[in-house]
């Protein structure tokens, strides 16, 4: 196997659109990953390729997605007024200290994560509910 870093993960492929933009968007979370180095709270990055014109990024795969989507698929409702939450309270605070353990080691390096939301952050299946 080609890299050493799959040998126990299944890994996910990300490509760029085809604009100027999406491409220097992606190259620049590329650089932001790379000198973040690793941590359990942050996608790890496994390699990268420009390819015909196009960036290809692998990284680990999050088998259950995006919190947007694990939240989704739950059932719960994205407004504020009736709240509905089917994760109880020990659930919740743990999805937030991990965010915020994955958002200091960001600090720590000097980065600004400018753009957290449930739909940029990937959740981990727990087995047993």
């Amino acid at each position: 196997m080609p890299f050493k870093e799959l040998e126990n993960q299944q890994p996910a492929l990300v490509t760029s659109g085809p604009s100027a933009i999406a491409k220097e968007t992606l190259l620049n979370e590329i650089r932001t990953l790379k000198q973040a180095g690793k941590h359990p709270n942050i996608v790890t990055l496994i390699g990268t390729r420009i390819e015909g014109g196009n960036v290809l990024v692998v990284t680990e795969l999050i088998h259950c997605g995006s919190l947007e989507n694990h939240f989704r698929a739950l059932g719960e409702r994205n407004n504020y007024h009736n709240v509905c939450c089917k994760l109880n309270d020990r659930q919740l605070v743990t999805i937030a200290f991990q965010i915020a353990m994955g958002m200091q080691h960001l600090e720590e390096r000097k980065f600004f994560h400018c753009d957290l939301a449930a739909r940029n952050i990937f959740s981990r299946c727990q087995r047993g509910g």
